[in-house]
């Protein structure tokens, strides 16, 4: 009987368990900007930062994918199944971009820590990485792990948006009745001032769009959060 085809996912979700078993902590379908890309994962154990994107073939798309994390991790892997000598032409035109092709042979087999880089780094590191970018997704609630769906069509992904809303959902879950303009206030969010925010969470509870908490209105006409009764986060 033939082999089932490996998909993304399972590449993806094969990776993390490997790299959590050596310490690593893993996020995945991180998008730091609107509508831009997103990371398959981001690989942590401080003071490092590695940036994986898994893809079932090595091509051009893969190539191009990877390197435009390279300004933000500092070192960044592309991902494949299967096994991958160094030697490999592909494996030397990545370098030359500054990105280590892998099979996920090597990332099963070894530890991505070795000697103090990452496993067959083969690339330079950047030691110029603007990794404070990544500070707000670094949150033990959102760590990867066996179980993961990076690489996944349709896998809800971590953005600013959905970490001001979790958020802003533990201040009103500990506060009920909490004012919003003293919630945007003690809570840093996304949006460019805590004015711009409560309006801005004003007009999501009037769309409907918020199922985290609503809004009710006081004596005084100021506008004030209540937890909901079953909480579930958008993405």
């Amino acid at each position: 009987m033939k082999k089932a085809k490996m998909s993304e996912q399972e590449l993806a979700a094969r990776a993390i368990a490997a790299l959590n078993a050596y310490g690593w902590e893993c996020y995945q379908e991180i998008q730091l900007t609107m509508g831009g890309r997103t990371l398959d994962i981001l690989a942590v154990q401080r003071p490092l930062f590695i940036a994986i994107e898994c893809k079932l073939q090595m091509n051009f798309e893969l190539l191009l994918q990877a390197r435009g994390w390279r300004p933000y991790a500092h070192y960044v892997y592309a991902v494949v199944p299967g096994g991958i000598s160094a030697w490999d032409g592909e494996a030397k035109i990545f370098k030359a971009c500054g990105v280590r092709l892998l099979g996920l042979g090597e990332i099963e087999s070894r530890n991505p820590m070795f000697y103090g880089g990452p496993v067959d780094c083969w690339v330079p590191m950047n030691r110029h990485a603007k990794v404070e970018v990544w500070k707000p997704f670094l949150r033990p609630e959102y760590q990867a792990h066996t179980d993961g769906c990076a690489g996944c069509a349709g896998a809800p992904k971590l953005t600013h948006y959905r970490c001001t809303i979790i958020d802003l959902t533990e201040m009103v879950r500990n506060w009920p009745g909490i004012k919003v303009k003293t919630l945007v206030q003690k809570v840093p969010t996304h949006w460019a001032s805590p004015k711009a925010a409560a309006g801005r969470i004003i007009e999501l509870a009037a769309q409907g769009v918020l199922s985290e908490f609503h809004l009710e209105q006081d004596d005084s006409g100021e506008w004030c959060a209540y937890p909901n009764a079953k909480e579930t986060l958008h993405a």
